[in-house]
């Protein structure tokens, strides 16, 4: 596979969709796992995307995927893409975990997902043997080592260097802003920081991202398809719709130079620890006004939307 195929764009929107009205049938019942894959399945056969439970509870290395309980996802060589999921994957959604479902890091976590794996889907369909390729892949792995080389592998570096993108993007962030963080990625003084990306701070504990490795494999080519793909983002009318803006009443946790991290008065259930951990929101300065005096913070609407702040905050 030549370079320039790592850019492969996927059209999120009819997924995405589907995926919200998956969460409007099922956030607030008590469906058992495997009625749940059923409902999910069915909204997206014509994607030829299927959900499968399993009592395995090994999960992703990835926590923007384990906070879920999906354990993995891959596509076969004929193109269907499997999501794997614990078993208890149901306890997101029932009536007394309700309030605590974050829907939109929930649909964040599955389109990430699933847009990897349409990524997988389009590189298979351009190879002349898909099914030897991938077991090529397979056999190339050692036990020892199976993480560090998963995510060394060229194929799965050209689709994750999307989902990172992706994350930055979601946050706020401008196409300026991310090419000039990936140029200049050990600058802690340059943001977004790693750690807004998931799947990058998980490279970082496998390859650590150091002034001395950025230029050796695999980082090195993780930053070129990063680059390429930030290149292809279109400019979001942000300047144009900058005047829609909706303030909220919060507490300034910390900052940094280029953001700030707000406290929105929220807690949400971590699955991780077992207990309530306070809701923190990372937001870019460069489109933010922090009111110390009156501790509300002012931001664009789509903004507030996507970063999902509670509205009966607002003022």
């Amino acid at each position: 596979m030549k370079l320039q195929e790592a850019i492969i764009n996927v059209d999120m929107s009819k997924v995405e969709h589907k995926l919200k009205e998956f969460v409007k049938k099922v956030n607030g019942k008590n469906f058992h796992t495997t009625k749940l894959c059923t409902m999910f399945n069915n909204l997206m056969k014509n994607f030829n995307i299927t959900m499968i439970s399993s009592y395995s509870n090994q999960f992703s290395a990835i926590s923007m995927y384990s906070n879920f309980y999906i354990q993995k996802a891959s596509t076969t060589s004929a193109g269907n893409i499997e999501i794997i999921v614990n078993d208890e994957f149901c306890e997101l959604f029932g009536s007394e975990d309700a309030e605590y479902f974050e829907e939109s890091k929930f649909i964040a976590a599955l389109s990430s997902i699933i847009s990897h794996e349409l990524i997988h889907r389009q590189q298979l369909s351009r190879m002349k043997n898909p099914i030897n390729v991938l077991n090529s892949m397979k056999s190339k792995m050692s036990y020892e080592n199976l993480e560090s080389e998963y995510f060394s592998n060229k194929q799965e570096m050209m689709a994750f260097s999307k989902n990172v993108v992706d994350e930055w993007t979601d946050s706020g962030y401008s196409k300026n802003e991310i090419i000039n963080k990936i140029k200049h990625i050990t600058n802690q003084n340059v943001y977004p920081d790693i750690k807004e990306s998931d799947i990058l701070w998980n490279y970082h504990s496998y390859f650590p991202i150091t002034s001395g490795n950025v230029n050796k494999e695999p980082l090195k080519s993780l930053f070129t398809y990063m680059i390429q793909y930030a290149q292809k983002l279109q400019e979001s009318n942000l300047f144009e719709v900058v005047n829609k803006n909706v303030t909220y009443r919060a507490q300034l946790v910390k900052q940094t130079d280029k953001a700030y991290c707000f406290d929105f008065g929220r807690s949400v259930w971590s699955y991780r620890t077992n207990g309530l951990e306070r809701d923190l929101i990372w937001l870019p300065k460069s489109i933010t006004r922090w009111d110390s005096k009156h501790q509300e913070v002012t931001m664009p609407k789509w903004l507030a939307e996507k970063r999902k702040v509670d509205p009966e905050k607002s003022r």
